[in-house]
C-alpha cells in the first residue's frame, strides 16, 4: 500500500508508525511492574509501580521524542521486514 502511493507518502506512514509505537512503549514498563507484583503475590491494582515512574520521568522524553519517535520507525521497519523475510524463507 505504502509503495503505490510514493516514497514520501511510505515515510509519512513509518514515521506515524514510529509515534505510535512511542507513545506506548510506557506498556513495556508497567507490563514489568505487573509481572513483578503478581509474583510478589500482590493483588491486581497494588503493589509499587517502580518501572513505571522511572519511565514516566526519565525515558518518556527521550522515547515520545522526534528522534526517539524516528528511533522507533525504524526499529519497527526493520523488525517488520527482517519477519517478511523469515516468512518467504520458510516457505
Amino acid at each position: 500500500m505504502s509503495r503505490a502511493e510514493g516514497f514520501r507518502q511510505a515515510l509519512r506512514y513509518w514515521l506515524d508508525t514510529g509515534a505510535y509505537v512511542a507513545e506506548n512503549a510506557w506498556q513495556l514498563a508497567f507490563q514489568l511492574d505487573c509481572r513483578r507484583n503478581r509474583r510478589a503475590g500482590h493483588p491486581p491494582g497494588s503493589g509499587s509501580q517502580d518501572c513505571l515512574q522511572f519511565y514516566e520521568r526519565r525515558l518518556s522524553p527521550l522515547i515520545t521524542s522526534r528522534p526517539g519517535s524516528a528511533t522507533a520507525a525504524l526499529l519497527t521497519l526493520l523488525w517488520f521486514y527482517s519477519l517478511l523475510v523469515i516468512a518467504r524463507f520458510r516457505s
